[in-house]
């Protein structure tokens, strides 16, 4: 600031100066002209109040003590506002099913040119957890709008903020920063699925069922596989889920089919629910080994009939499957084994427990059908099914024939020499002849 005087003054000081819109300093008479003052005016930081200078009347004198008339007021204008920026995410959480949102920056005042160029850019701009698009501009700079896209798989707090100094107004002052931020859930939920049996069987025929989830399902979920959408179950049956009170967890009980040797297998299909924030849920699977398959046993006698001459045959066991220890200790003791007609050796078993041998010998003195039967329920095989019953049987015959002879005449002479004589078989005879007769 420049104080140009007519004459020289005396008494002439900072006093004596009014000034708005800043201070003034450093006031000093410029070397070799004593007709001028100088000093520093410095405008007040963020503000827009406009300057003005000047010396009223009576202020300072000239060399012979006259006192000075007022100055004229000289003014400039001030702008050392600093623009401020609001940040705004549209929504107030993200996920799966809604990964992105509209961002609006609203400035204080219009952003210069270079601003509009550097936030096109990028930069200036702080971006967590997920991207922003190109900021589109209102016509005046005094506003900008951009997409935020949550990134995927993630829990985490994103935000967008202007960086403090990332901006400047239309006169240069820098602009304070701004931020929001947005709650994001895209990380999609996982699930085990643990059968607590390792094999299931006639005689244990059904297990637990834990379902262990990465976070809390949505009551949508829990709706849904309470329906049994959702959950693919092969070999058996799944009862309804019994769940935890904060739904991370549920149990159910598999009850395998009767009658079958399989794979049964439990699983919860991808995308068959969601986490509380609405992401699909990956698959989550396990199997059980299944056998409920009743074992069956064939019998078979090898001779069609038994006699005297031929009073045994072998009989032959074939089972469907091998068969239990227990099994082949009981058979061998001749319990869960009918014999009609005769008895049975001991069996005589093959290595792999699924057939075995013995000798079926015929009564001596009889007709009659003979039998060897394995009862129903008697024998299971290696899972403990009970098996069903199997039999044969086989014509026997060790009964020994009779005779009567009868001579019809009680007396025989010269006169009466001869008489028939009756023979009567208990049975029909094969190969009787007059050798066979002693008389």
């Amino acid at each position: 600031v420049t104080f140009t005087f007519s004459e020289v003054p005396s008494g002439f000081d900072l006093a004596d100066v009014s000034v708005t819109g800043g201070g003034l300093s450093n006031l000093q008479p410029v070397v070799g002209n004593p007709l001028q003052y100088t000093a520093t005016f410095t405008a007040d930081d963020n503000s827009t109040t406009a300057v003005a200078i000047s010396v009223a009347a009576d202020k300072f004198t000239d060399p012979v003590g006259n006192d000075n008339l007022a100055s004229n007021t000289d003014t400039a204008t001030v702008d050392t506002q600093n623009p401020t920026v609001v940040v705004e995410i549209a929504d107030a959480s993200l996920s799966d099913g809604d990964n992105n949102s509209n961002v609006t920056f609203t400035f204080s005042e219009a952003v210069s040119a270079a601003t509009v160029a550097t936030l096109a850019e990028g930069a200036g701009i702080t971006v967590v957890g997920g991207t922003l698009s190109a900021l589109s501009w209102a016509a005046d700079h005094t506003s900008a709008t951009a997409t935020f896209t949550a990134t995927d798989g993630i829990t985490a707090s994103g935000s967008v903020t202007v960086d403090a100094n990332g901006y400047t107004d239309v006169a240069g002052n820098l602009g304070s920063s701004g931020t929001d931020t947005v709650a994001i859930d895209t990380q999609n939920p996982t699930l085990t699925v643990e059968i607590a049996d390792g094999a299931l069987s006639d005689g244990h025929n059904s297990s637990v069922v834990t379902f262990t989830f990465s976070e809390a399902v949505s009551a949508a979920t829990v709706a849904t596989l309470a329906e049994g959408a959702g959950i693919t179950v092969v070999g058996g049956t799944l009862s309804a889920l019994s769940w935890a009170a904060d739904h991370t967890s549920a149990t159910a009980t598999f009850t395998a089919t009767d009658g079958i040797t399989a794979s049964g297998s439990v699983t919860v299909d991808a995308n068959g629910y969601t986490d509380v924030a609405g992401n699909l849920g990956s698959t989550g699977a396990d199997t059980v080994a299944i056998d409920t398959q009743n074992p069956t046993v064939v019998v078979e006698i090898a001779d069609a009939s038994l006699s005297d001459g031929d009073n045994n045959s072998n009989v032959t066991f074939t089972f469907s499957e091998a068969v239990s220890a227990a099994t082949v200790a009981t058979l061998a003791e001749g319990a869960g084994i009918t014999v009609v007609g005769g008895t049975l050796s001991a069996l005589s078993w093959a290595a792999d427990h699924t057939s075995a041998t013995a000798t079926f010998t015929a009564t001596d003195g009889i007709t009659a059908s003979g039998s060897v039967t394995v009862a129903a329920g008697s024998y299971t095989d290696v899972a403990g099914n009970l098996g069903s019953t199997g039999t044969d049987t086989v014509a026997i015959d060790t009964q020994n024939p009779t005779l009567t002879v009868d001579i019809v005449d009680g007396a025989l002479s010269d006169g009466h020499n001869s008489s028939v004589v009756t023979f009567t078989f208990s049975e029909a005879p094969v190969g009787f002849t007059a050798a066979d007769i002693s008389a």
